[in-house]
């Protein structure tokens, strides 16, 4: 499992590096730059075929891919030849004109915008995977909060928002956190359906509208041999306490969970309404000393597909990839300046581990039971990688793409190329910058492997 785990990551990456890459090589040949290599993997060549002077490869490392353009080592050849320079040969990048290397630099991340765009837009012709969307409500600093004054309970399911369907808790936070006026909420208490106002107000440490409400987990595909299932917990049940304590972060509360020694701990869920506390049957297996109460070490979330209008579908297609990308810029501002630390941390920077990871290990999980789910959950991992992966090569950072644009933008601005020592001193700071990323997204990947005991 583990093995196919890696392989599903690794060609999850190389799938939406491909697509990067292509976005370079389409724009080269467009504007006659001659591409030397087009490569599908990294390393030592394993096979592939030269045609019109391009050697188009299979490599041996299966993460990612390069396009490697003629002239592009010409930048470091200038900056080791100081202020004597080296013309550009025809068909060279450098020979190209400031303009075009401009949208071929952008043409990666370009790809990598549209591919998502495509894939979403495929997607949500099929539907929108949504969760139950049980909440709980929270009170705030003085006691209460919007939600408990609008009558709002634990256990009630939100359906809509000022008449806009939900289909998970993120689109609650998306809905409610812009809104200063009163709002209307759709929720489902029981079988019974009800319209409550609530009006949201502002919070500081998140920086945003919040009504004062949580999501809860919703268990779905419960293993059937599982102590859980034994327990006479069942699918569609929502988890609500344990030992009589509220529930805020249950991954956290799960891994205590899995430590306590032989113990039966009470688990209170809400099913079909109702509260319904369950003392559960403990197994423990006496070689590896751990019991995953729910068959493996993480919880199969209720998932369920939503048919959505084809208009709607187009709609959805194009604001998601917008929304995304704001809030990735959003994120890393918030994370590079401290801000917003209850809703942006550090933490969630992951790096290749944790991509492969989380690529590989949903796609396994939700393969068990529902492959359809897990190919869908997959093509979606992927439209919202290639737009991380475009928005990160966008950044002005020496050796991406967005710091190589911003020299082609310095030299039309300039009408010259930039001198030689402001070359140096820009490739200085960005490999630095990039050096310390390195080192941070892989200490943060190690540190999450450790702390989940495992890739």
């Amino acid at each position: 499992m583990l093995i196919l785990k890696i392989f599903i990551g690794l060609l999850g990456i190389s799938i939406i590096v491909f697509i990067h890459e292509l976005g370079h090589f389409a724009f080269a040949k467009l504007f006659k730059v001659q591409v030397e290599t087009f490569s599908v993997g990294m390393g030592k060549r394993l096979f592939g075929v030269n045609y019109k002077g391009t050697d188009y490869r299979v490599s041996m490392l299966p993460i990612g891919g390069y396009c490697k353009m003629k002239g592009q080592d010409d930048l470091a050849k200038e900056i080791d030849a100081g202020d004597k320079g080296v013309p550009p040969e025809p068909g060279s990048f450098y020979h190209a004109s400031a303009w075009k290397r401009i949208l071929i630099l952008f043409a990666g991340p370009g790809f990598n915008f549209i591919s998502a765009v495509l894939i979403f837009l495929v997607l949500f012709q099929i539907g929108v995977i949504g969760t139950k969307n049980i909440i709980d409500v929270a009170e705030l600093e003085n006691g209460t909060s919007p939600a408990i004054e609008a009558g709002l309970k634990a256990g009630d399911q939100i359906i809509m928002i000022d008449g806009k369907q939900i289909f998970s808790f993120n689109d609650v936070i998306s809905a409610v956190k812009d809104k200063k006026e009163e709002i209307s909420l759709l929720i489902l208490r029981g079988d019974q359906e009800l319209e409550l106002k609530v009006t949201p107000q502002f919070d500081n440490e998140t920086s945003r509208s919040i009504i004062g409400i949580k999501g809860l987990i919703t268990i779905g595909n419960l293993n059937q041999d599982s102590a859980a299932s034994k327990s006479g917990i069942q699918n569609e049940d929502t988890l609500y306490l344990i030992n009589g304590v509220e529930i805020d972060d249950f991954y956290t509360q799960l891994k205590d969970f899995y430590n306590i020694e032989k113990e039966s701990p009470t688990i209170t869920v809400i099913r079909d309404g109702e509260f319904v506390e369950i003392k559960t049957v403990r197994t423990f297996d006496e070689n590896e000393h751990v019991d995953y109460f729910f068959g493996t070490e993480s919880i199969n979330l209720y998932l369920k597909m939503h048919d959505i209008p084809t208009g709607e579908a187009f709609k959805l297609a194009f604001t998601k990839p917008l929304s995304f990308i704001k809030e990735n810029f959003i994120g890393l501002y918030s994370i590079i300046t401290g801000q917003n630390k209850e809703v942006y941390s550090k933490e969630d920077l992951g790096g290749p581990l944790s991509i492969i990871g989380g690529i590989g290990g949903n796609f396994t999980e939700l393969g068990k039971s529902n492959m359809g789910l897990a190919l869908y959950d997959f093509f979606s991992t992927l439209a919202i990688l290639s737009l991380i992966l475009g928005v990160m090569n966008l950044l002005p950072i020496p050796a991406l793409d967005g710091g190589h644009i911003v020299i082609s933008i310095v030299e039309i601005v300039m009408r010259k190329r930039p001198s030689t020592k402001f070359l140096v001193g820009y490739q200085m700071v960005g490999l630095f910058i990039i050096l310390l990323l390195t080192i941070f997204v892989l200490k943060t990947d190690i540190s999450n492997i450790i702390n989940r005991g495992g890739f």
